[in-house]
């Protein structure tokens, strides 16, 4: 029974010094990350520069709305039917969209209007990267910084929970092993007196 405190001793020793080094290095991580925020900003930049063009067509098909034009065949009804499965814009017109209704001719109406939409598209490469493309991507940076912060901030914290943990647990195995050991004592005593 000794044996069994001592391996569990062991256990907890090892098993606190593997949480440590995995929570240290997650630490060591985000803060590597946090410090190249600003690196990756820029290179997050670089790629909707790279992107520009996509994105400038995205916006355009945004802007042009189902309900505003005439569609062959896509009269009031079934313009109504879109809208209520958030197909509003030229942009969410797709082969793969699934409206009930909307059989593959449907579809294909649909389809090739978006592509008249498409050929009116003329870009600019001297236009700014689009303001909701600019606004979404600010959010996702602000967040990530954020959530960075937060772990950076709360790592001292969790670090300490882990130690205060272990020792908790080991204080336990000390009780545990100082029975353990009385009752040894005692058996032995036991047996002196009975021989």
């Amino acid at each position: 029974e000794l044996q069994s405190c001592l391996h569990a001793a062991k256990s907890i020793v090892a098993d606190h010094q593997q949480q440590f080094a995995r929570k240290k290095a997650d630490l060591q991580a985000a803060y590597s990350s946090y410090l190249r925020l600003d690196l990756e900003k820029r290179e997050q930049l670089q790629k909707l520069e790279g992107k520009k063009r996509e994105l400038q067509i995205n916006e355009f098909l945004d802007k042009i709305l189902i309900r505003d034009h005439n569609i062959p065949e896509i009269r009031t009804r079934r313009k109504q039917v879109l809208q209520a499965y958030g197909i509003e814009s030229a942009l969410d017109v797709s082969y793969t969209m699934s409206v009930p209704g909307f059989g593959p001719h449907l579809i294909s109406v649909l389809s090739n209007w978006r592509r008249q939409c498409e050929a009116r598209f003329r870009f600019n490469p001297a236009d700014p990267i689009p303001q909701k493309s600019l606004h979404e991507f600010n959010l996702r940076m602000t967040e990530l910084r954020r959530s960075l912060e937060i772990e950076l901030r709360s790592g001292p914290q969790s670090l300490n929970e882990l130690s205060v943990t272990a020792e908790r647990r080991l204080r336990e195995c000390e009780a545990q092993t100082g029975r353990v050991m009385h009752k040894q004592v005692q058996a032995e005593a036991d047996v002196a007196v009975c021989s």
